[in-house]
């Protein structure tokens, strides 16, 4: 069984006796310490572990309670015991986590062992498929027939399997797919030097790789800090168990802990995050993207790219893995893509920019970024192309174009003017007495100044008051000078630009010269009053 992390001394004369006086008292009791889903932080399980507070005695190290166990015969008895216990308290718990127990080699050699488990599961009523039993490399290939039949038999029952302390043993790739396991325990010596040790990631990475290929769960076990779940993580390990998450606990403490984070919820089939898969998802992904996608190594070769990039470059062939840039491109011009790219190697800060292709006619939008691995040495710079050809090309139409709209805008019979979101004017079109005005300020100043001034005062007025409404369309009407002197009426409207808020960001307006308009009204207001003068009484 496993010890836990108890350190204390074995307290001297505790004899069998003293254990079996234990067991029927009810000094032994079950530690829960869950096993956590690290993304979420959802308990998946608990492991049960043996507890002995003794009033004589007191706590009692799990290691020594084994080893009287052990000498008095009374293993069995004590997992079947722990069993009971645990599985009745928690059977009435939040459903969807399992219970895990650990066994001893010894108890694979006695014949009574595996009957006398599943009898204990059955008396709890805890369903089997919520119980998992530990074993380690030693207990099962000691005996390479008794052990091995007496797990395909738990198996066989509906109980759960799983390889405790996976790499301290000596099993291979053989062994290893003799026996229906479930799930594989990466050993805590190996988690614990994740962030000290290169060589440790990569035999936890190869670990997490070999379990999920052959359809397993793998448990990473002691992980004590933030760095080590998220470096787990980031290898593709999604079960944690250690300190990190939280000791060994009492029931209560348990219950607590599981009302707390709640069960981890399998959504569907268990997903395959194992290296060999993320290798296929990945080319899968570069494949089929629709941008360029390259990523350079150290010395800025290519180590992996995509058609689309090559399509971009104009390039025929695939064969460009191990090219260096210098090669790939012309050095003179994407001299500012190949410095760039160098500078991001090097570690500067590079934003994103537009650079040219002559030998396609295409023009990209190129961002770079430098790549580190989990000890901040560099790995290369990946790089992401989207071809803007078609956006540049309106841009330049646009602007090749911006006289004719400019001389357009200025020759129409409506006068353009806009305002911000307050209200101030800051366009409008060319001034009616036919000056070049430089600024806006010198062609605003001249609208003004040929304003009728009885005007001037109630036209600002009715413009401040309209915007202290709800927005809606403005119009109003005012005189103005034009050239020769004469005043005409003219009629300014505008609309406004309303956010999703309904707040005004913009107004947009036109003038238009309706002194004929006016004229015409005022005839026809003069004949129905010539009419109504003349209708008999």
């Amino acid at each position: 069984m496993n010890a836990g992390a108890d350190h204390l001394e074995d307290p001297p004369a505790i004899r069998v006796s003293d254990l079996a006086d234990a067991m029927h008292r009810g000094e032994i009791w079950p530690a829960l310490q869950p096993l956590i889903h690290i993304e979420s932080g959802a308990v998946v399980a608990f492991e049960v572990l043996l507890r002995w507070t003794s009033q004589r005695f007191g706590a009692v190290p799990p290691q020594r309670v084994v080893q009287l166990a052990l000498e008095g015969g009374l293993l069995n008895a004590l997992t079947c015991q722990l069993i009971t216990q645990a599985a009745s308290a928690v059977r009435d718990w939040d459903d969807g986590f399992c219970l895990a127990f650990n066994t001893a080699p010894a108890q694979y050699l006695d014949a009574e062992f595996v009957p006398d488990l599943l009898e204990a599961v059955r008396f709890t009523g805890l369903p089997p498929c919520r119980v998992k039993i530990e074993v380690t490399e030693d207990d099962i290939f000691a005996d390479a027939s008794g052990a091995q039949e007496a797990v395909r038999t738990l198996k066989a029952a509906g109980l759960r399997l799983s390889l405790d302390d996976f790499g301290t043993g000596h099993s291979s790739l053989t062994r290893l797919q003799m026996l229906p396991f479930d799930e594989i325990k990466i050993d805590a010596s190996f988690v614990q030097a994740l962030e000290s040790s290169a060589g440790n990631r990569r035999i936890v990475s190869a670990v997490i790789g070999l379990g999920q290929s052959l359809d397993m769960n793998v448990v990473a076990e002691g992980v004590e800090t933030a760095e080590q779940a998220r470096l787990l993580l980031q290898m593709g390990c999604t079960i944690g168990q250690g300190y990190h998450w939280s000791p060994p606990v009492a029931l209560p403490q348990a219950l607590a802990l599981l009302r707390q984070r709640g069960v981890w919820s399998r959504r569907g089939e268990k997903i395959d995050t194992s290296p060999f898969q993320r290798l296929h998802q990945l080319e899968a992904m570069y494949r089929e993207a629709p941008v360029g996608l390259c990523f350079l190594d150290a010395s800025l070769r290519v180590a992996s790219t995509n058609r689309v990039i090559l399509q971009y470059l104009g390039i025929g062939h695939a064969n460009v893995l191990g090219v260096g840039i210098m090669e790939l491109l012309d050095p003179v011009e994407n001299a500012d893509l190949i410095a760039a790219l160098q500078a991001v190697r090097d570690g500067q800060i590079v934003p994103p920019a537009e650079y040219r292709h002559s030998r396609t006619g295409g023009a990209f939008l190129v961002s770079h970024q430098r790549v580190l691995d989990s000890e901040q040495m560099l790995l290369g710079v990946s790089v992401v192309v989207l071809d803007i050809s078609e956006r540049v090309k309106v841009v330049e139409e646009l602007r090749a174009n911006a006289e004719h709209y400019r001389q357009a805008i200025e020759l129409s019979p409506y006068l353009a003017w806009a305002a911000d979101s307050e209200g101030v004017v800051d366009f409008i079109g060319p001034s009616i007495d036919g000056a070049t005005h430089t600024t806006f300020a010198e062609r605003h100043a001249a609208w003004v100044a040929q304003l009728h001034p009885e005007d001037l005062h109630s036209l600002q007025r009715a413009w401040q008051e309209h915007r202290e409404k709800p927005p809606e369309p403005f119009q109003t009407e005012f005189r103005m000078r034009w050239p020769g002197g004469q005043w005409r009426w003219m009629r300014s409207r505008a609309n406004p630009m309303v956010n999703a808020q309904g707040q005004v960001t913009r107004w947009f307006g036109i003038i238009t010269d309706v002194s004929r308009e006016r004229a015409l009204g005022e005839q026809v207001q003069h004949l129905q009053d010539e009419v109504r003068r003349l209708r008999p009484p």
